[in-house]
Formats: structure tokens, sequence, C-alpha cells
């Protein structure tokens, strides 16, 4: 192994207390959403890490594998100082190079990952995917004229008329606005909800995210939001709604409070963090936010594929 290439947890902890990284990057969110159970492999010189490497191992059935945390839209690669783009090649493979061997391997880089070679000269595939992300949300007219005349004319201005825009929830009933669109399609909870109330109340306490929602007359939260932010970005990590008066329009004035209450913050970009379903994405669009693709790669030996295919892993 490189000279430049480390592993040490405690060394990596130390150098992100000061450095401008995504939250998903951070030591003490890695800690609630894997329990503790992250890696990380990083180049450094000088003893200063210019980039690093965050996974998640697993195991099952005997073999390991690499996937991502609930809530979690980035691991993988990110690199910490402005270097040439043949540089961060190089860097980039030796990174991969120093991984474990394991029997599957998943993740979704960062937008920062533009060239996705290093990882086809590794051997993994790679499958484009798009968020939609608001910049300079601080620019409110700039905002509003990128919306859809619908949203800009009708659905905002009737949101702001008959709902409150409000921060802060109980915790039982916004995980069940949370749970609601996905009772409605009768899909399964993607996530557990005991460790997602660890994670919102970590994210509280650090001042570092919390519950937005917007309100009726009737004290009834109609819709509400999970976000987390760190130095420029904000993320929308979970959605909701009431299931008894969910309409076509509080989601919208949400997102438009939001961006507001952030911008005041000092935080200048909104980021969905997806979705590639239609519907959703057609909102997003609709809302102005700009298509914006990141990588999800993968590497799997066949008897992972196989088990992957089975519905086992």
């Amino acid at each position: 192994m490189s000279k430049n290439i480390g592993s040490e947890k405690d060394h990596y902890r130390s150098q992100m207390e000061n450095a401008v990284v995504p939250i998903f990057f951070q030591p003490w969110w890695l800690d609630i959403v894997t329990k503790k159970r992250w890696e990380v492999i990083y180049y450094q010189e000088s003893n200063v890490i210019q980039a690093v490497y965050t996974y998640y191992p697993k195991k099952k059935f005997g073999l390991g594998y690499v996937t991502m945390p609930q809530l979690t839209r980035f691991m993988g690669a990110y690199f910490l100082l402005d270097i040439s783009h043949r540089k961060k090649q190089k860097i980039l493979g030796k990174l991969l190079q120093a991984l474990p061997i394991f029997d599957g391997f998943e993740q979704t880089l960062h937008y920062q990952i533009t060239d996705w070679l290093p990882y086809s000269w590794a051997g993994f595939a790679q499958t484009s995917k798009y968020s939609f992300v608001l910049k300079n949300i601080s620019d409110t007219e700039r905002i509003r004229e990128g919306m859809t005349a619908d949203y800009r004319n009708n659905k905002l201005p009737k949101s702001n008329e008959l709902l409150s825009f409000v921060e802060g929830q109980d915790m039982e009933d916004a995980m069940a606005c949370f749970e609601a669109p996905f009772g409605r399609k009768k899909m399964a909870i993607p996530y557990r909800v005991i460790d997602t109330q660890r994670l919102i109340e970590a994210l509280i306490e650090r001042g570092s995210g919390n519950i937005f929602g917007m309100q009726d007359g009737d004290g009834t939260i109609v819709a509400n939001a999970l976000v987390a932010w760190d130095d420029s970005s904000a993320y929308l990590l979970m959605r909701g709604e009431n299931a008894e008066k969910r309409n076509g329009y509080a989601g919208i004035g949400l997102i438009w409070n939001l961006c507001q209450h952030l911008a005041e913050r000092g935080i200048n970009t909104f980021d969905f963090l997806g979705s590639m379903d239609k519907s959703i994405a057609k909102v997003r669009s609709d809302f102005g936010a700009n298509q914006t693709v990141y990588f999800h790669v993968r590497k799997d030996k066949p008897m992972f594929s196989i088990m992957k295919k089975l519905g086992r892993k």
C-alpha cells in the first residue's frame, strides 16, 4: 500500500473537525447511520488528507459487501483540495486499489466525481442517476421566475394564504406524515423508524437539521420534510404528508418557505436528492430545480449477483 494511503478513523475524525465536506462524509453522521460500522481510506501528503473514500461494509450469508446506509445519498470518494484532473485520477485509482476485496459493492457517488474512468479501470459498472438542485436560493425572485406558471400563480399563493410554515414537530406526528406516502402506494417503509428518529434527534441537537412543515388553521401539519444541512447545502432527506389532508399545493409552499429560511442561515443550495421517479422528477423540475447527474457504481461477484436476484441480499 502506498505510503500516502491511510485508514485510521481517529486521524480522519481529527481532520474532519474543521474540514468543509458534505454532511454525509462527516464522522458523526456516519457513526449514526451505520452504528459506527463505517470505514474510511484516505490519501494524504505531509499528514494532510487530500482525498477520502468512505464505505459501509456488511456481511450476510458469509458474503461481505458494501452498500449505502439509510438516508445517506453519497459515499465513496471526495476530494478536499482543488487539484488537477490527472492527479485526481491517480489518487482515486490508489484509493480503489486500497479497498478490501468484497463479494458485492454498490455506492452512489457525490456530484464532485464527474470522471468514473478509474472505476471502469478497476472493473466497476456504472449507471447515471439524476437529482434536482436549486442554487442561489437567497435570490427569491429568480426562484419564483424559475417555477412553472401554475406553481408561481396558483399553488404557491394558495399555500401561503391557507397554510403557515413551522419549524419543529412532535416525533410521532412527524413519522406518521413521513410514512403516509408509502402507505398510500402500499409500499414497505424503506427505513428503520428507530434509526431515523435517532438521526433526527442528532441533527436537531447539533443544529444541522430539523423537521419543517406547513400547518393549516386547525393546527394540523399537512405536509412536512426532514432537512439536513452543512456549510453550503441543505438536503431533503424525507418528505411526508397528512394522509387525510393531502393536497396539491402544501408541498410547493413548504419548499418555497424552506428556501427562504435556509438562505437566512447562509445556505446557498437546496438539494432534493433525487428522484428518478417520473412524477416526482416532474414536480421538482416544475419548481425550477436543475437536473444534476451523479453516478451509481457497482461490482458484484457471480454468487452475490445470484443472491441479489433471489432477493436474499
